[in-house]
């Protein structure tokens, strides 16, 4: 087992090629504007990570937890935020950059775009849901960036049926991807309800506050919209619901708002090839 010094390792996550490409891209455009800057942040978790991170630091004199990407952009401004994004995204231009579990980038955007087509269902704001369902997993990456191999290994035991994942996690890393993630936020100082959102966010979604089930609705339709192979538990679009007592005919809605923001996000990004 080995000590992780989570806050550090969150700090050095790279940005995904895609959104690291359209800010180099954005940076050098003399009409970008602040909103689109904002939205490329909240694409990315590794930025949206960082630029709220310094946006809710003692130094940007924040009156208040920022609770959203677009929210740090208008408390930072716009050349800092596309400080913090190109220097995230020349990263990218080392060799040895690890990106991350194959499919985190694919499934943290689905589970945003779910959380925040379940927002107004749940009554919390779509931005905040959204940035939830980014940030659910980053502990994942701290812990794949502690040691890729190791943590290769525990997905394969976990695949094999050989144990938890929480266990498997706990015996290779002496954490969960979940704490790791949650106590990374906390010391970063973000709000208590993301925090625990991104801890709880395995938990019975009926014991959840707002934020957190909107996050594990957001897990749901994302398993229906871009399903993937990542070695934990899944929930189930239907049994959520019914938990949450929310009526079954959400379904089609939560699907349809889901998919067009994941194909916005994909035309957004796609537009600075």
């Amino acid at each position: 087992m080995i000590g992780i010094d989570v806050a550090e390792e969150l700090s050095r996550l790279p940005a995904q090629p895609l959104a690291a490409l359209a800010v180099l891209r954005l940076v050098e455009d003399p009409e970008t504007s602040p909103a689109d800057l904002g939205r490329l942040v909240e694409t990315d978790p590794a930025l949206c990570a960082r630029v709220m991170r310094l946006a809710n630091s003692r130094h940007a004199g924040a009156h208040g937890a920022v609770r959203s990407a677009s929210r740090a952009v208008l408390q930072l401004g716009f050349s800092t935020v596309k400080g913090v994004a190109a220097a995230a995204a020349t990263s990218l231009l080392a060799d040895e950059v690890d990106l991350g579990p194959v499919d985190h980038w694919v499934h943290a955007v689905a589970v945003a775009s779910g959380a925040a087509a379940a927002a107004e269902l749940l009554e919390v704001p779509a931005h905040e849901a959204f940035s939830a369902g980014l940030l659910h997993d980053v502990g994942a990456l701290v812990l794949h960036r502690t040691d890729a191999a190791r943590f290769a290994a525990v997905r394969a035991r976990v695949h094999a049926g050989r144990a938890s994942l929480d266990d498997a996690e706990r015996e290779a890393f002496g954490t969960t991807h979940a704490d790791a993630g949650a106590d990374a936020l906390e010391i970063w100082q973000f709000p208590r309800s993301f925090v625990d959102a991104v801890r709880r966010h395995h938990d019975p979604v009926s014991t959840l506050r707002p934020l957190g089930q909107a996050v594990v609705l957001g897990e749901a339709v994302a398993a229906r919209i871009e399903p993937v192979a990542l070695g934990e538990p899944q929930p189930q679009l239907g049994p959520t619901l019914e938990a949450l007592a929310l009526p079954g005919s959400s379904t089609r809605g939560l699907l349809a708002r889901a998919r067009d923001e994941t194909a916005e996000l994909a035309a957004f990004l796609g537009r600075a090839r």
